[in-house]
């Protein structure tokens, strides 16, 4: 059986309709490609967990629906350059 769009909570969803604001994709080709890099210079331990991040290109959001306020992509961006650029620091990683 395949998976249906309420299931497929790490890919762009855009292709519902611009009532998807946007979606948290992760780019699990980013985790492959380092693995695959760290195999090829001999760095690779073989267990343990890869672990990808905004600043490692990861992770992003998908493509922005044109009723998202120009103002909040704006935002947006610049907290996302923060991140990358290490300026932004200690985020949460659990909901609480």
């Amino acid at each position: 059986m395949g998976a249906g769009p309420h299931e497929r909570v790490d890919a762009d969803q855009a292709y519902l309709g611009t009532h998807m604001l946007t979606s948290a994709v992760k780019r699990v080709d980013a985790g492959v490609s380092r693995t695959m890099k760290q195999a090829k210079t001999g760095s690779f331990r073989g267990y343990g967990n890869t672990t990808v991040s905004l600043r490692s290109g990861g992770v992003g959001l998908g493509k922005i629906s044109p009723k998202v306020p120009a103002s909040i992509i704006a935002e947006e961006k610049v907290l996302e350059h923060k991140i990358r650029t290490g300026k932004l620091r200690n985020i949460p990683t659990e909901v609480k």
